[in-house]
């Protein structure tokens, strides 16, 4: 199964997908993505950039197979908790993207050659339209919708199975020029899915689920951490008890230091996620880092191991053609 890299696009969509000299030798050699599963459980967690060493994904290999008896969710070996039942099967995705068009989106905080006057947002953008137009390679009846952060959760667009319909929306949305608040009310998030979304119920966990539904939250602020209250919690908590829900974020960040909080802003999202059914994934000025973490998103969130037990990395489509 080809990765996002493999996939036919326009030459525009392929430009600037990291950083100069890797973006280069993308370009010059073709590649495909394998994965390593429990090769990378180094019993560090996953906080911080130097402890999550994921490269690329091959999240393209989702099964259309529904074969229950031989294909269980590879998230645990507990039989007794529901969501462990639940078949490993390419069902329907109906993923929430969470875009921040907070001010700080605004910055240049990926330097580039080819792309030096890129704002952060615009980086999200593009690896945000590669994941999209991806994931309906991978199954077609996947469907998006859309959920803008700046001072409120706004949902902006409704489920949509159509990816040209959503990079469209995409290429019109831009980061506010005000400032915006000290901290974001993570409840306002919540309460705009809970709204929006019926989770499915399935009378037997052994079935396959009609579809799952997760969010992907990018958040890009390195100085305006997430608010929790304890209804915002029991609100996730609640949502999570489905073995049909999941939760990603993507953190975007400058680099740490004493004058941001952004250490402080991931650590809050790790510890939202205790049995680890999400994934967390950070990136501070890395192109590559970034789209090589959109790609391990592509994974289907009932056919991907936690991520503390998951390693990726680039071959060359020549090499691997050949093992």
């Amino acid at each position: 199964m080809t990765s996002e890299m493999s996939k036919q696009l326009p030459e525009t969509d392929l430009i600037d997908l990291s950083d100069d000299k890797d973006a280069d030798s993308q370009r010059s050699s073709p590649v495909i993505l394998t994965k390593h599963p429990n090769k990378h459980n180094t019993g560090k967690g996953r906080k911080g950039e130097e402890k999550v060493q994921e490269k690329g994904s091959k999240g393209g290999h989702e099964s259309p197979s529904h074969s229950i008896g031989d294909s269980l969710s590879l998230n645990s070996n507990d039989s007794n908790d529901p969501r462990r039942l639940v078949p490993w099967v390419n069902c329907q995705e109906k993923i929430i993207l969470c875009l921040d068009l907070s001010n700080e989106m605004n910055e240049k905080s990926f330097p580039s050659k080819k792309a030096p006057d890129f704002t952060a947002y615009q980086f999200v953008r593009k690896a945000a339209k590669i994941f999209v137009n991806n994931k309906a390679m991978l199954n077609s009846i996947h469907e998006f919708g859309v959920i803008t952060l700046a001072d409120d959760a706004t949902w902006y667009q409704q489920f949509e199975s159509n990816p040209d319909m959503i990079c469209t929306l995409l290429d019109h949305l831009n980061p506010s020029e005000e400032d915006n608040q000290d901290t974001f009310d993570m409840e306002k998030l919540f309460q705009t899915i809970c709204q929006r979304i019926a989770l499915p119920e399935v009378e037997d966990p052994a079935l396959p689920p009609p579809y799952v539904i997760r969010v992907i939250m990018i958040y890009g602020r390195s100085h305006c951490p997430p608010h929790f209250t304890d209804r915002s919690r029991q609100m996730l908590r609640e949502l999570l008890q489905s073995p049909y829900f999941f939760f990603d974020v993507l953190y975007v960040h400058e680099l740490p230091s004493e004058n941001n909080q952004c250490e402080a802003i991931y650590d809050s999202f790790c510890e939202l996620d205790e049995d680890e059914d999400g994934y967390m994934l950070e990136v501070s000025r890395s192109t590559s880092r970034l789209f090589d973490h959109m790609a391990i998103l592509l994974a289907h969130p009932l056919q991907r191991p936690k991520q503390r037990d998951t390693f990726y990395e680039l071959q060359n489509r020549d090499d691997n053609e050949t093992t």
